[in-house]
């Protein structure tokens, strides 16, 4: 599991492009930056794999940082295999 690095936001936008399905975890703002009592999967926020055509993805709102969400794969895949995000401070973007 891998907390997203530092970025003061109030959204975090994260795709799943990895070809497996993808585990988010929401936890504290603090200084420790221990997910391990929030890394309980029954907790987790599933972004599945949708299809080789299509990328899921989820918006999580509430936020002061984005180190406050930490995301980890299904299962140990290739290297190439990256969870994108995007940190912004409001929900203005146009949806498609």
């Amino acid at each position: 599991m891998v907390c997203l690095s530092s970025q003061p936001c109030s959204e975090v936008i994260i795709w799943n492009d990895t070809g497996q399905d993808v585990y988010i975890y929401a936890g504290p703002d603090d200084a420790s930056g221990d997910f391990a009592k929030y890394s309980d999967q029954a907790r987790a926020l599933l972004l599945p794999k949708l299809s080789d055509q299509e990328i899921s993805s989820i918006t999580i709102r509430g936020l002061t940082n984005s180190n406050q969400v930490s995301a980890k794969k299904a299962a140990a895949g290739s290297a190439g295999e990256i969870i994108y995000y995007r940190t912004q401070f409001f929900s203005n973007n146009p949806s498609r």
